[in-house]
């Protein structure tokens, strides 16, 4: 399906199971100044990452917002972890807004997780209306949003499997 847009069953789906949370419509690109700021600096080791190539290069980008205070989090950071693993065409961009980031890199050096994290805005969550974690964001390969959801993604397993 890549980067032909949503078809009405997919439409369908999303309303009825996936509601789109504030300024993230469905077609919509996505503002990565809001959500990274001017430089996505990678949160274990330093340095950044080119997100546009990575997107254009993969089917599916899912950017999953997280904290280390979300129990949920936790179980979501694993899960994604062994999609991404397990997905040819998909990409898993975890983007971290805790204010205190050593409590971040604690969890992740606890979880051993391989998965791209990036620094996130801790504001962002405000700025989106967004009143829980986690929340993951899928993106087709021009950067366009298709859906977003609120709550664990293994519930909305059937729209990962639509594109990947």
């Amino acid at each position: 399906m890549g980067a032909v847009g949503l078809h009405a069953a997919t439409r369908a789906l999303l309303e009825a199971h996936a509601p789109t949370l504030g300024r993230l419509r469905a077609g919509a690109k996505l503002e990565w100044g809001v959500i990274v700021g001017k430089a996505p600096r990678l949160l274990m080791g330093g340095g950044t990452v080119d997100l546009k190539k990575v997107i254009r290069s993969h089917r599916l980008t899912l950017v999953a917002l997280w904290a280390s205070w979300c129990g949920p989090c936790r179980e979501e950071l694993r899960t994604l972890a062994d999609l991404e693993a397990s997905r040819d065409g998909l990409f898993v961009l975890a983007v971290n807004v805790d204010v205190e980031r050593e409590a971040a890199r604690r969890l992740l050096r606890e979880l051993d997780v391989d998965l791209t994290v990036i620094e996130g805005r801790p504001a962002l969550l405000e700025e989106f209306g967004i009143v829980a974690l986690p929340v993951t964001i899928a993106l087709d390969d021009r950067g366009r949003v298709q859906w977003a959801v609120q709550g664990e993604l293994s519930y909305h397993r059937a729209l990962i499997d639509r594109w990947v």
